[in-house]
């Protein structure tokens, strides 16, 4: 019997220390710049959390992808700004809400319509 209290005690604490680990990485600032992320129409909270992974704005792209579904957010395709020092909950409240980074394009007078698209790819972020 004393097995057996011993060891709900020690799982009890084990699950205590991992919400507290998972809780402090998600609400910890990650990134170190200010970047603009693309999320692609259609791609899974998975697939948004490996690539914000790779570029380095947060520490574990699985993590991202449970927090997307313990919130049950609805992450929306577009171009977004994501400020430094943000964390996991902050970029998915960021690409939740689904207010796109916007860009100013000046096109001179008297372009032609075949030029423009030029002027608009110098207006994307790299």
């Amino acid at each position: 019997m004393k097995k057996i209290v011993f060891t709900l005690i020690l799982l009890v604490f084990l699950a205590l220390g991992l919400l507290y680990f998972a809780r402090e990485k998600v609400f910890s600032p990650t990134s170190n710049a200010p970047t603009t992320f693309q999320v692609e129409n259609g791609a899974s909270a998975a697939k948004i959390g490996k690539a914000l992974e790779a570029r380095g704005l947060v520490s574990s792209g699985k993590l991202f992808s449970w927090w997307c579904r313990y919130r049950k957010a609805s992450l929306k395709a577009g171009w977004y700004d994501i400020p430094e020092k943000t964390s996991i909950a902050g970029i998915v409240e960021i690409l939740s809400v689904g207010k796109t980074a916007v860009r100013k394009v000046t096109i001179p007078e008297g372009r032609a319509s075949w030029e423009m698209p030029a002027y608009f790819r110098k207006a994307l972020p790299d």
